[in-house]
């Protein structure tokens, strides 16, 4: 069952490393975190010693603990009574070396003028699209992205 909000990012180089990254520190306040990788072995708890996922690609899946997991077989990518939800991280190479986009914030950053979007194109190889299905928007939601996107820009 897909119920979630899907929020896309695009990086250069593989995310693979910010995302192990990611769920290390998630599961600082989550000791019973299971996750998997879709069509693995199953959910196991996260230990980022000996953990390394692929660099080109995956779907991790990722849960509290075995609760969530239950809870996320009945009821999707929904908050249970906690306000917390199951969530996963899909990242895959970008299948182009130019896309058009037009941003909603300034790429030159504020000025004094006002800007009106207009089309920019990112050229180059080695992006990366990556994908956090979360359980709806709200506080639980926006925490896990700010700190996933801490991991993202971490150096």
């Amino acid at each position: 069952m897909i119920t979630g909000d899907d929020h896309v990012f695009m990086v250069h180089g593989s995310p693979a490393s910010a995302v192990e990254r990611f769920l290390t520190s998630w599961a600082e306040t989550r000791p019973d975190l299971r996750w998997a990788l879709a069509g693995g072995d199953g959910f196991r708890p996260w230990g980022p010693a000996g953990t390394a996922l692929p660099e080109e690609g995956a779907e991790v899946l990722v849960s509290r603990d075995e609760a969530m997991l239950t809870w996320w077989d009945e009821h999707g990518y929904a908050p249970d009574g906690t306000g917390e939800g199951p969530f996963a991280v899909l990242y895959e190479a970008a299948p182009w070396s130019s896309l058009r986009v037009t941003p909603g914030d300034d790429p030159y950053g504020a000025g004094e003028l006002r800007y009106e979007p207009y089309e920019v194109e990112l050229l180059g190889t080695g992006f990366h699209m990556v994908t956090v299905v979360t359980p709806g928007t709200g506080g639980f939601s926006d925490a896990l992205l700010a700190e996933f996107r801490t991991a993202l820009t971490a150096s």
